[in-house]
């Protein structure tokens, strides 16, 4: 199986599961953990069928926004590098 990167896709993971109980996809709020970032209460959803052969499922930019990712497609690795946390503070 094979993960697709789709920064056209909100969510942050879906994952082909088979069995999705009562609709074809379903959806609920975890906590994520991709080496030191955290991604709290995101929106994962699960889903009976592969949208392309040989999918397991998907990184949606809900999660690769949290990253600068490198892609070597010949040698088919993609690194993920945290971004820095900023805080915008207000002056008044």
């Amino acid at each position: 199986k094979w993960i697709r990167l789709d920064t056209g896709c909100s969510s942050t993971l879906e994952w082909v599961a088979g069995e999705v109980p009562t609709k074809s996809m379903s959806g609920f709020d975890r906590l994520v953990k991709v080496g030191s970032v955290q991604i709290e209460n995101a929106r994962i959803f699960s889903r009976r069928l592969e949208i392309f052969p040989g999918e397991g499922g998907l990184l949606g930019n809900g999660l690769l926004q949290k990253f600068k990712l490198t892609i070597n497609a010949k040698k088919n690795i993609v690194w993920l590098k945290p971004r820095p946390v900023v805080t915008v503070t207000r002056a008044d």
